[in-house]
């Protein structure tokens, strides 16, 4: 099959599994999302020769993604940071609160590492040492990773009344 061919094939059958993830690193803001994804699978097009090499090239693509999400949050938060510096302080309202349902807020609360690996684990149905491997952290970090990223959004999700506690 022609490279190119294989490469749609390929991205035909794992978009969807990409934006999910991407989704959840960007705590639910898709059209976010949905940019980071589409980076990441133009990268991984003009790289197709070595990623289609890779043990698994999705995980590949998800990781350009996740990393493109925090890089466009990072410059999101340095731009309101600049503004806020200049800007004259108004009251302030919790229109994300209002504006996203409570696992998007709760999902939004968690560390970016802590996002990635529920990622890995839950999305892409990863274990606990390919997703040590994937973070670069050591396996007992990845699992105190997940049960800290576990505990807090039930907490998050109980303090709101999503769940029973």
């Amino acid at each position: 099959m022609e490279p190119a061919a294989e490469f749609d094939s390929w991205y035909r059958q794992q978009y969807k599994t990409v934006l999910a993830a991407a989704v959840v690193c960007a705590a639910g803001e898709r059209a976010l999302a949905e940019d980071a994804t589409s980076d990441a699978f133009v990268k991984a097009f003009k790289k197709w020769n070595s990623v289609s090499q890779m043990d698994s090239p999705v995980a590949w693509t998800t990781t350009v993604a996740a990393n493109r999400v925090r890089r466009l949050q990072r410059r999101r938060i340095n731009r309101i940071n600049r503004e806020a510096r200049t800007a004259v302080p108004e009251a302030t309202t919790d229109s994300y609160q209002s504006d996203r349902d409570a696992l998007w807020c709760s999902v939004a609360k968690l560390s970016p590492r802590q996002r990635e690996a529920l990622v890995l684990r839950y999305v892409h149905g990863a274990t606990q040492a390919e997703t040590a491997e994937s973070l670069g952290i050591a396996s007992g970090t990845a699992a105190a990773t997940l049960n800290q990223a576990r505990s807090r959004l039930h907490e998050e999700l109980a303090r709101n009344g999503s769940i029973d506690d």
